[in-house]
C-alpha cells in the first residue's frame, strides 16, 4: 500500500531584512579566503580537510561575501551544529572580527570598501 500523497508545500515567504541592498557577491574574495588554513587557532585538522568559505553573517540576514571566513570541514559543521555564539566561546575567537580582517585584505576593492562598514 502506498503512503498518502504529500500536501503541496507552501511557498516560503522570504522577508527582506535589509531593504534595497543586494548582498555582495565576489568569486575573487571567495577564492582568496579558501587559500587560507582554518581560522580556528591550532586546528588539529589543518592540512587534512578541505577548507570551506563560511558566511558568518548569512545572506538571509543581509550578509554577503564580505562576511566569509575560512573553516575546515569539521569546524564548519561544528559551527552550524552549535551556533555562532557557542562556537566563538568554545574556540576563543570572534568570527565576525576575523571576517572583517579577511574583507580588509581582500583582492576585491568592493569587499575592501564593505569591510569599513561592517559592524562587529
Amino acid at each position: 500500500m502506498l503512503p498518502p500523497l504529500r500536501k503541496k508545500p507552501r511557498k516560503a515567504i522570504r522577508k527582506k531584512i535589509v531593504k534595497d541592498i543586494e548582498p555582495l557577491w565576489s568569486p575573487a574574495h571567495t577564492a582568496f579566503v579558501k587559500r587560507y588554513q582554518c581560522s580556528i587557532p591550532n586546528c588539529e585538522y589543518a592540512g587534512f580537510l578541505k577548507i570551506d568559505a563560511h558566511h558568518v553573517k548569512t545572506r538571509g540576514s543581509g550578509g554577503g561575501d564580505e562576511w566569509l571566513v575560512s573553516l575546515c570541514r569539521q569546524h564548519h559543521h561544528q559551527f552550524h551544529t552549535i551556533g555562532r555564539h557557542s562556537f566563538d566561546e568554545k574556540h576563543g575567537v570572534n568570527m565576525r572580527q576575523i571576517a572583517r580582517e579577511f574583507a580588509a585584505a581582500s583582492p576585491d576593492p568592493k569587499v575592501r570598501a564593505a569591510s569599513r562598514e561592517m559592524e562587529i
